[in-house]
């Protein structure tokens, strides 16, 4: 069991939990059975340079080697960066080697290809998935300028294999227009079929009628 989080220890930084098999248990059934329970490693990134705060950690490629301990992990995350004028949160892509190297640089690629497709402002967490052989992510950033505008999130699709990016449009009931934490993932549901489940956060800002909070949206494939 991999876990990443955004930790405060004083400002925000990017930590992951690794929780090994255990007493004839797999690591995330000894995570479920103790939710106290001591990770079996614990790795806390450095802070990212010329940034106040790091967040929204989110794997992606994974070379395993047979033992999560000796793999190269693939973090991305935003930062909070001071270079920019005005200051905004945009995106970093880090490794961890054998659980205790870290490798981190600002991801320009991304943060261009958002910026380009309209999203102007903070560029904050994302999910990374694949369809086939493209890969793909989406990605929460504000459309205006950055700040603490909360009526200004929205969603990306960025086609990572072609390096482009649309803006989405939900068009949801009540209206709601702005989103963040988007998470994807594929499933089999109870009756075995296949289906999308999407996950995000609304807004209090610009939601209309759309209760604010966390919504979950169910998509079956057949």
């Amino acid at each position: 069991m991999l876990y990443a989080e955004e930790y405060n220890t004083g400002r925000p930084v990017v930590r992951m939990h690794y929780y090994g098999n255990v007493a004839g248990k797999t690591g995330i059934d000894a995570l479920i059975a103790n939710p106290a329970l001591t990770p079996t490693s614990t790795y806390t990134a450095p802070q990212t340079t010329f940034s106040t705060a790091d967040g929204t950690p989110e794997f992606g490629r994974i070379n395993y080697t047979g033992s999560m301990l000796s793999s190269t992990i693939e973090v991305t995350h935003h930062f909070y960066d001071q270079l920019t004028s005005p200051r905004r949160d945009l995106q970093g892509v880090a490794t961890l080697t054998n659980g205790k190297t870290w490798s981190n640089s600002r991801d320009t690629t991304m943060n261009n290809t958002i910026t380009a497709a309209g999203g102007t402002g903070k560029i904050g967490d994302r999910e990374v998935f694949e369809v086939g052989s493209n890969a793909y992510e989406v990605v929460e950033a504000q459309i205006g300028p950055a700040g603490n505008y909360y009526d200004t999130w929205r969603l990306f699709l960025v086609n990572k294999t072609a390096n482009t990016a649309q803006q989405l449009n939900p068009v949801l009931t009540g209206g709601a227009k702005s989103l963040g934490n988007p998470t994807l993932t594929f499933v089999t549901l109870p009756n075995g079929k296949p289906a999308l489940v999407f996950t995000y956060f609304i807004f209090g800002a610009n939601n209309g009628t759309t209760p604010p909070g966390g919504h979950i949206y169910v998509y079956p494939f057949q």
